[in-house]
């Protein structure tokens, strides 16, 4: 009689996936102030991070630029710099985006002066 053993060997693969590690968040920035909005990844393979105005436009103001590690910098706030902002990471793994809201305070200059307006006075 004869015996037969067998061996079973499973190989488990855990991948970690697509996440935000800094997840930005809403922000009021002072007006011609420096400012920094951090928005952080990591997934299977290091994914890439980019910025994008909310509105749908995907370049940013010349004030404005996106860094190596994934922060969006306003090298100077200004007042059109208010508004939404979209964080998208991408790898193989798929795609992932976060959205904050900017809102800029500070003493802004107008570009219409007040017309002074003149009443007579009758007895």
């Amino acid at each position: 009689m004869a015996v037969y053993m067998c061996v079973c060997v499973c190989l488990c693969v855990v991948t970690e996936r697509l996440k935000f590690t800094e997840v930005p968040e809403n922000a009021t920035l002072q007006l011609g102030s420096e400012e920094r909005l951090v928005c952080r990844a990591d997934g299977k393979t290091p994914p890439r991070v980019r910025w994008y105005r909310g509105d749908g436009g995907t370049v940013l103001p010349e004030h404005v630029t996106q860094t190596s590690d994934g922060s969006l910098y306003f090298s100077a706030v200004e007042s059109g710099d208010a508004g939404r902002y979209v964080c998208v990471a991408i790898n193989e793994q798929g795609t992932i985006n976060a959205s904050v809201r900017v809102d800029v305070v500070g003493q802004f200059n107008f570009t219409h002066s007040a017309h002074s307006v003149h009443t007579a006075e009758t007895n």
